[in-house]
């Protein structure tokens, strides 16, 4: 493997940690979402629904990170057959 490659391998792996690192920290902020509408259901419903927004929101870009995690492991598994 050249330094180019295991430059390209070190930065799809730190891309890979960081996004993983990300999609969990949305993923207790949607946690801490999802009890906080608990808590307030079905006492006061438009707080409610703003929080629904922002828990569909968070899926959203939970969605997108986790295909982006899906499309980097796929890319460090192609790379992984020529080191």
């Amino acid at each position: 493997m050249t330094s180019r490659d295991r430059d390209k391998h070190d930065d799809l792996v730190d891309d890979l940690e960081a996004t993983s690192a990300d999609v969990a920290d949305d993923a207790e902020q949607l946690t801490e979402i999802e009890h906080q509408k608990e808590a307030l259901a079905p006492k006061e419903p438009g707080a409610v629904d703003a929080l629904a927004t922002k828990a569909e929101e968070l899926a959203r870009r939970i969605l997108l990170k986790t295909q982006m995690e899906k499309h980097l492991a796929d890319e460090l598994s192609d790379r992984g057959g020529r080191q």
